[in-house]
């Protein structure tokens, strides 16, 4: 899914999150970084933890991180992000049509 234009903080976070997520999605894990260090699959969290994490720690960063966290929860209905990816049977197609939903949320809602 392109994404043209100007991005705002909440809608960057997602996207570069969504980009983790398309490289390695894992269920049960945070992160886990294979033996050789070169590949990392992230879990939503994990995703959107990572992407925040190139911004500045301050106060408004943090509040940026997590009105990202909020526009998926809005998305799934579901404030224990975590339960839902892990929930078997889950697909990476799944998790990365989810985040394109909040994508679309976050840049109508910035």
């Amino acid at each position: 899914m392109p994404y043209d234009g100007t991005k705002l903080p909440i809608t960057n976070i997602l996207i570069n999150a969504r980009n983790r997520l398309e490289k390695g999605w894992c269920q049960g894990h945070f992160e886990l970084v294979s033996e050789d260090g070169n590949s990392v699959e992230y879990c939503i969290y994990g995703a959107v933890n990572s992407a925040s994490s190139i911004m500045d720690t301050n106060d408004q960063a943090i509040d940026i991180a997590n009105k990202a966290v909020k526009t998926i929860q809005f998305i799934l209905n579901e404030e224990e992000i975590d339960k839902w990816n892990d929930t078997p049977g889950r697909t990476k197609e799944e998790v990365l049509e989810m985040m394109d939903k909040a994508i679309v949320r976050s840049m109508s809602h910035e």
